[in-house]
C-alpha cells in the first residue's frame, strides 16, 4: 500500500495514459484494468474508480491515523485541544475515502505532494 501511495503522490503509477506515452506501440488498450470497464485510466477516474475503493480506504485510515498520531505528540494529551484535532483532520480529509473533500485532498497532494505547510495549517486550526 505505501508503494501505491507514494506513486500516486508523485503521479509515477504506470496506469494506462502514461504507459501510452511511454511505450505507443506495446499498449493499444487504455481502459482500466481495476474496474474492467472501456473508461480510460487516468488521473481523474483513478480517483473515481470503484475497482480502487479498498486501496482508497486504506490510504485513507492511514492517512487519518499518521495525523492523528502526529497531532497527539503534539499536544501531549489534552482532551479538549484532541477533539478540535479530530475536527480539524476530518475537515481536511472529510469523513470518509469516497468523500469530495478527500477527493479534493488527494488531487491537491498528487499537484503539490505531503509538505509541512499542510501540518502548520492543521496546528493553526487548532
Amino acid at each position: 500500500m505505501l508503494v501505491f501511495m507514494v506513486k500516486i503522490l508523485h503521479k509515477c503509477l504506470p496506469i494506462s495514459s502514461i504507459l501510452a506515452q511511454r511505450r505507443g506501440d506495446l499498449y493499444k488498450q487504455y481502459r482500466c484494468l481495476a474496474c474492467q470497464n472501456d473508461n480510460v485510466e487516468d488521473w481523474d477516474h483513478l480517483l473515481e474508480c470503484q475497482g480502487y475503493n479498498e486501496a482508497w480506504n486504506a490510504i485513507y485510515d492511514k492517512l487519518t491515523n499518521e495525523f492523528k498520531l502526529i497531532g497527539q505528540k503534539e499536544l501531549k494529551e489534552d482532551k479538549v485541544t484532541l477533539t478540535r484535532l479530530n475536527s480539524a483532520i476530518t475537515e481536511l480529509l472529510g469523513r470518509q475515502a469516497n468523500s469530495a473533500i478527500f477527493r479534493k485532498f488527494v488531487k491537491l497532494s498528487i499537484e503539490v505532494k505531503c509538505n509541512c505547510s499542510w501540518l502548520d495549517a492543521l496546528k493553526m486550526t487548532l
